[in-house]
């Protein structure tokens, strides 16, 4: 996975402005768009039954560029990118 991102995007998750900065303590960071994610990502699908299915994935990104420089990620955040999940699913029809 690549993701690409707008400076908009960047900037409401990663950014930190002059008024949040006074407020929060960490310094003010303007965000850029671009690369902002490279990971992978693996699924995968059990029958059970033929209407019963589990359903997995497990997932992993690295934050890079602007967003892995916020100092949000850099102060108590992580680049690393870790997501996993089991689903129990039901087929109706």
């Amino acid at each position: 996975e690549l993701r690409l991102v707008t400076r908009r995007y960047a900037e409401s998750f990663y950014g930190i402005s002059p008024n949040r900065s006074q407020s929060s303590g960490r310094p003010a960071y303007s965000a850029a768009g671009g690369l902002e994610r490279v990971g992978f990502l693996v699924t995968g699908e059990w029958w059970l039954t033929g209407r019963l299915a589990l359903r997995g994935h497990a997932e992993y990104g690295r934050l890079t560029g602007s967003a892995a420089r916020s100092p949000l990620v850099r102060n108590g955040g992580s680049p690393d990118q870790v997501s996993a999940g089991l689903f129990l699913t039901w087929r109706l029809f």
